[in-house]
């Protein structure tokens, strides 16, 4: 399986604008620094949610470690392993999203 958490850790450092001296750990806050405005923060979760063919619901997008490599790559992990456990057909939209709204906070 591709390393989620190397993809955001590069798309942060590739579009973001690091502070300097800034480490990039599964800790830094992209959104807290500035790395990555609203702007960018659009694109990277357009870019994260076609890139792992999901939709990052928007309690997710509030959870406390979405600003952070870390608690993002486990946002998407989540996401990734329940899609796999769900079987879509016969679930309407409205309750797959019911489905993948549970247990989204990382800290």
């Amino acid at each position: 399986m591709e390393d989620i958490r190397g993809f955001v850790m590069e798309y942060v450092e590739k579009n973001g604008k690091i502070p300097q001296g800034a480490a990039l750990t599964d800790d830094f806050d992209y959104s807290r620094t500035g790395a990555i405005d609203s702007v960018g923060m659009f694109k990277f979760i357009v870019t994260l949610e076609c890139r792992y063919d999901i939709e990052i619901p928007d309690e997710a997008l509030t959870s406390p470690g979405f600003t952070t490599i870390g608690g993002l790559s486990a946002i998407i992990q989540k996401l990734l392993a329940d899609n796999r456990n769900i079987p879509i057909t016969g679930i309407s939209r409205r309750r797959s999203d019911d489905i993948l709204l549970q247990g989204y906070d990382v800290d």
